[in-house]
């Protein structure tokens, strides 16, 4: 089932793993607490979820509940006007995205876990979250502080376009595969 392996794609859409790579390019010390604050309590739900199945269940139907109040914590926190000040930049940054996330993840999904690919075409949006890596990044090398702000307006676009068009990308591969909602 497509539930299964969501797991490795909440793993891989974590904002360390930008900070991680940007320590690493910039030979610079890497801060490991963010990393294990992340991945230890990941690697105790992976264990609990694997061993007893029904608090796995039990804890799988709260998250609907959970989208509600993390989209308008995400949300309250992106700043619109800003946003299409960024225009056809941000509008560039989406179709690049688009271009190098959708392939990658949809081969992934249908080849490697032999899936629909639905489910990952259905993910394939900018996260709200990766909205404050850039302000974070020039917390840390205050020389890139002037253009943190561009970038957050970049990014934003980004989230708020990814957002509306994402929902009609994955009905029309549902409509082109024929994939038909099973009483989820």
């Amino acid at each position: 089932m497509i539930r299964e392996h969501s797991g490795f794609w909440d793993f891989s859409v974590c904002r360390r793993f930008p900070l991680l790579v940007f320590s690493v390019s910039m030979a610079t010390t890497i801060d490991w607490n963010p990393i294990i604050s992340t991945l230890i309590p990941m690697g105790i739900g992976i264990l609990i979820g694997n061993v007893d199945k029904e608090f796995a269940k039990f804890l799988g139907s709260i998250v609907g509940v959970l989208m509600v109040f993390m989209g308008w914590s995400f949300g309250a926190g992106i700043n619109l006007i800003d946003a299409f000040k960024a225009g056809f930049q941000g509008i560039i940054l989406t179709v690049v995205f688009y271009i190098l996330v959708l392939p990658l993840i949809y081969l992934v999904e249908t080849k490697l876990l032999k899936e629909s690919g639905i489910s990952s075409i259905a993910m394939t949006s900018i996260a709200g979250l990766s909205v404050a890596v850039p302000s974070i990044i020039a917390l840390s090398y205050p020389e890139l502080a002037p253009m943190a702000e561009t970038a957050v307006a970049q990014i934003a676009l980004g989230v708020v376009i990814s957002s509306a068009i994402t929902p009609f990308i994955a009905k029309y591969i549902a409509d082109k595969k024929e994939i038909i909602k099973q009483g989820v």
